[in-house]
């Protein structure tokens, strides 16, 4: 079986994908940081990521997400990291904690 990875462009780190898992969860389960508040219900809205590469290996936006992040935002390849799964390579931007959204 492939191993597939997800890379964090503003921090040039590759990690292990664990596909049936939300990016939240991968996020979490190699300690990074993220802005999320809510404990992955899409309630906060701040565990924001923006997918540059790979996004046609992700799960559609779900409704949750919509309510959330605007049109223009969803087109920007941004996304809710704990709505979001993915099952092969994929590029991310991840906010820090000091980013404006």
């Amino acid at each position: 079986m492939k191993n597939y990875s997800f890379s964090i462009l503003n921090t040039a780190q590759t990690y292990e994908l664990r596909t049936g898992f939300s990016l939240l969860n991968n996020l979490q389960m190699r300690m990074i940081p993220t802005r999320g508040k809510c404990g992955g219900k899409a309630i906060c809205g701040r565990c924001r990521i923006q997918i540059l590469s790979g996004c046609q290996y992700c799960n559609m936006p779900a409704a949750e997400e919509k309510a959330v992040l605007s049109e223009q935002e969803l087109q920007a390849g941004w996304r809710l990291a704990c709505q979001t799964t993915c099952i092969q390579d994929i590029t991310l931007y991840l906010p820090q904690q000091d980013d404006k959204l």
